[in-house]
Order: C-alpha cells, then structure tokens, then sequence
C-alpha cells in the first residue's frame, strides 16, 4: 500500500514511494534516450490523483510548468512554500532527495503548527501556487486606462517630492551661506577691534 509518494522532477525525474527506496532516471531527453516525462506521468497518474496518498515535493508551481498533468495532482505538500513560511528571510538551499522529503514534511508541519502558520500554508499560499502558475502561463488582463492613471499620478507625485527636495537644499544652501557671511563678519570684526 502506497502512503507517501515523494517526487522531483525539475532535474532528474527522481522518486520515493512510502520513503523508501529512491528511483531515478535522467530527464534530459535525447536522440537514443525512451524517457518521456508525459509517459510516466501517465503511469503514476493514479498516484498522483489518489486523495488518500500524500504527495511531497519542492516547488510545486515548476512541476505544473513542466506538464500540466500535475494540475490534478491532489492531497500534495509543497516543501518550498513550508520552508519559505518556516525559515522567513533566511537563505535555504535545499538539497535532500526524494527519500528525505517525509522527514522534512513532518519537521515543517510541527515548526508550522508551533509557529500559527498552517493557516496561511493551507488556505493561503497552496491555492495561491495554483493562481501564480495561471497567470504566469496565461499572463493577466490590466485595462490600460488604469494603468495610465496610476502612471499619472506617480509622474506627479516624483515631481512633487523633486520640488520639496529643492526646496529644502536651497534652504539648506542658503543657511550655510549665512553661516558663512556670520562666520566672515565675525572674523572681519575680530580684525579690526585688534
């Protein structure tokens, strides 16, 4: 019985079922080579949209862009998006195989839990990997119009703030001068008491 099913397919397609043993095979398509990605994403489909099975991969929105038979992809956790809601600002590089991906899951589902973030992870940043990749594939719809106010109203808003600034070294400009007539005189003064 399946209960864990872990994969990366960004470089290699590379795989793990019930964290075990670690199944391997070169991506890069060639001349003389029969690996397919959509073959074998046709052979684990079942796998893949098997709600009872937990999925365990990093970055899930690269996987929708290589095939978009990820897309039914059902009951997963996205490694990347826990690490980036666990470890904020810190640089990570994330280098475990396949086999390593459930104690890692299970390391960030208790840091999520200690941390209040499971919300966020679960109603927040999952459906949101589907709605990048959408538009990243499809792009978006911005009405020009509006864009061309917003546009309008920084254009005023860097010529205002150009002009307070002017306004202030002037200001500036202008006091070091008097400072500098003071200075003078006082010297000028100083030299003909003597």
């Amino acid at each position: 019985k399946i209960n864990y099913f872990s994969f990366n397919f960004i470089k290699n397609i590379q795989f793990s079922i019930n964290n075990e043993e670690i199944y391997e095979l070169e991506a890069q398509q060639t001349l003389f080579s029969s690996v397919n990605l959509d073959d074998i994403l046709n052979e684990i489909k079942n796998i893949l949209e098997d709600e009872k099975i937990i999925k365990i991969t990093y970055d899930l929105k690269a996987h929708l862009s290589l095939s978009e038979k990820f897309l039914n992809i059902k009951n997963v956790f996205d490694l990347s998006i826990a690490n980036y809601l666990v470890h904020a600002g810190e640089n990570f590089v994330f280098d475990k195989t396949t086999a390593e991906y459930f104690e890692q899951m299970q390391s960030l589902k208790n840091s999520m839990k200690e941390f209040g973030l499971e919300f966020i992870y679960n109603e927040i940043e999952m459906p949101l990997t589907y709605i990048l990749f959408d538009m990243e594939k499809n792009g978006f719809y911005i009405k020009s119009q509006n864009l061309d106010e917003v546009a309008s109203k920084y254009e005023q808003e860097l010529k205002d703030l150009t002009s307070k600034i002017s306004e202030l070294e002037n200001e500036k400009v202008s006091r070091l001068e008097k400072k500098t007539n003071l200075s003078n005189n006082k010297e000028k003064f100083a030299k003909e008491l003597n």
